[in-house]
């Protein structure tokens, strides 16, 4: 991905281009992800039940 950012500069604009590498995981991948990782409790909280238009990780760790 390379994301371009258009910053005023006087009478012009300066881009700043900055760039990564991501994937797409499934909500189950994370959770195991998240698991592996010493969390417990994973859940996932939808839409419908939380009021946020994305899914909602929940997790605990000690």
């Amino acid at each position: 991905m390379e994301y371009f950012q258009l910053l005023p500069n006087g009478e012009g604009w300066r881009v700043h281009t900055r760039r990564t590498t991501y994937w797409a995981l499934t909500q189950q991948q994370l959770a195991s992800l998240v698991a592996d990782a010493g969390f417990t409790d994973v859940e996932w909280l939808t839409p419908e039940s939380s009021g946020f238009f994305q899914p909602i990780l929940l997790a605990r760790t000690q």
